[in-house]
């Protein structure tokens, strides 16, 4: 028989709270694009970003949110609050934004 013992939220270091709390935040400020639950999705191919905002954190979630979206959903970006970013796809599309604005790239 096997026996998992789990620790509640409530009857933890008060930080893992707050984690939760911030993790909570991000993934209603994403509109679900980040979260802290493994649900089985998969990203959409691309490789890993890169993000450019006020903080580290905010950075690291407006990334996995670029992951989880795509190249091609880019309907985000403007509510990111980030100052700048770029995503590349495996076949070579390039996704950019320097604010809210997203910069369509065209193969020279």
């Amino acid at each position: 028989m096997e026996h998992r013992s789990e620790l509640s939220e409530a009857d933890a270091d008060p930080r893992v709270a707050e984690v939760a709390r911030a993790c909570r935040a991000a993934e209603a400020e994403t509109n679900g694009l980040f979260s802290a639950y493994w649900l089985g999705c998969r990203a959409r191919s691309p490789h890993a970003p890169s993000v450019v905002a006020d903080s580290l954190t905010r950075a690291d979630v407006w990334a996995t949110a670029a992951v989880v979206a795509g190249v091609d959903d880019r309907s985000w970006v403007s509510k990111a609050g980030t100052q700048t970013g770029m995503l590349v796809a495996d076949d070579g599309r390039v996704a950019r934004w320097l604010g809210s604005t997203v910069i369509e790239t065209v193969a020279a």
